[in-house]
């Protein structure tokens, strides 16, 4: 990765993370921040999936990115077991620009 440059993957995990989040239908994982970490280009693009048709196209046809929703869903959905046994910390290694930790329940420290 160049010094001046996103992370190519980070962008394309929090895009699909974007579209998933102006869903309606979507219920898999809400993401509001996610947009807010996009580069402008990638905002702009976001527009056409504004529409339910498109995102629903992405999706079915695109395996790719409800994988990655998929993963980060039950990454979170793990957690939120281990906070019921007394878990306090969770750590994301390679985070991106992963937003959990603006949208993480009350009483645990993140650390990325």
């Amino acid at each position: 990765m160049l010094p001046y440059l996103d992370s190519q993957t980070a962008n394309v995990v929090t895009f699909f993370r974007a579209i998933a989040s102006i869903n309606p239908c979507n219920q898999l994982l809400v993401d509001p921040y996610a947009r807010l970490f996009l580069p402008n280009y990638l905002k702009f693009a976001l527009v056409p999936f504004r529409l339910p048709i498109m995102s629903n196209f992405l999706f079915r046809y695109i395996k790719f990115g409800g994988g990655v929703l998929i993963r980060a869903r039950y990454a979170e959905d793990c957690l939120k077991q281990c906070i019921k046994s007394g878990t306090k910390q969770y750590i994301i290694l390679g985070a991106g620009w992963d937003s959990f930790t603006l949208r993480r329940p009350a009483g645990i420290d993140c650390f990325r």
